[in-house]
């Protein structure tokens, strides 16, 4: 019997300028972005999480595989396994998950979960 399963996850974007633009040999930054994830359960159990970027695209490119990918992969799994949660997350998408967005996009569902 699932009495813990997720019901549903939320996702929100918090965007924060900074003071000053910072400079890197990477590019140039104006501020970051916190991609937020609520996961709530069938007990009304909720957990949150979140992944950081520097860029906007990649905060739209987390958002989208977050709602694309893995939310609807999510629904309906129980939170008293996390690993085992992880493990689905990661091996039905592990050709995306070598780095970058999918692994963003997984951290903050697995920090909600824990």
């Amino acid at each position: 019997m699932k009495t813990n399963s997720i019901t549903t996850v939320s996702i929100s974007v918090l965007e924060i300028p900074f003071d000053k633009p910072i400079a890197s040999a990477l590019g140039t930054y104006i501020g970051s972005d916190y991609v937020l994830v609520e996961l709530t359960t069938k007990q009304n159990i909720t957990g949150t999480g979140f992944c950081m970027s520097l860029d906007r695209r990649g905060t739209k490119a987390v958002v989208s595989y977050l709602e694309e990918e893995l939310v609807p992969l999510v629904i309906g799994l129980e939170i008293t396994d996390p690993r085992s949660l992880w493990s689905k997350m990661w091996s039905v998408n592990k050709a995306r998950m070598r780095g970058g967005v999918g692994v963003h996009a997984l951290s903050a569902i697995d920090t909600a979960v824990w």
